[in-house]
This record gives structure tokens, C-alpha cells and sequence, in this order.
């Protein structure tokens, strides 16, 4: 069985230049190893950042969500 262990905490964004908030986090009940975040960035009001970790969070991934309609379909929130 996998578990996880408390850690130091990680600035998985590490970027000064946005402002973020309302940060939620998640550990898949399947795969503890599977960790998500996502947090608005205050920046950039259209934009949602998604980190997530496949190991525990010793490495992440970020992708965005973001409000875009010139180039089609994205996140859109009301």
C-alpha cells in the first residue's frame, strides 16, 4: 500500500509575479501518489493554474485553464 508522509511545504508555482488565492488541494483515494491543486490567479482573472504530482509532490506539473474564446472552447466561469 502507497501513503504519504508529512513534508516541508512546496511553492509548486514559484512565481512572484501572480497573485493567488483560493487554493484547493486533492489526493486521488486510489493513488495517494496522485496529488492536484488549483488556485486563481489574481493576475489574470480568466485564468485558473492546475499543478499537479504523479510521485508525491516531489516533482509538479502546471497547466492552465484558461477563459480564451478567439482560440475556441476553454474555461469559462460565470
Amino acid at each position: 500500500m502507497q501513503t504519504l508522509a508529512v513534508n516541508a511545504n512546496v511553492n509548486v508555482s514559484n512565481n512572484t509575479s501572480t497573485g493567488e488565492s483560493e487554493m484547493y488541494a486533492d489526493v486521488n483515494p486510489t493513488n495517494p501518489l496522485n496529488v492536484a491543486g488549483f488556485v486563481h490567479n489574481l493576475s489574470n482573472l480568466g485564468q485558473i493554474q492546475l499543478f499537479f504530482s504523479m510521485n508525491g509532490g516531489a516533482t509538479w506539473t502546471r497547466r492552465l485553464i484558461t477563459q480564451c474564446s478567439p482560440c475556441g472552447p476553454g474555461f469559462i466561469s460565470d
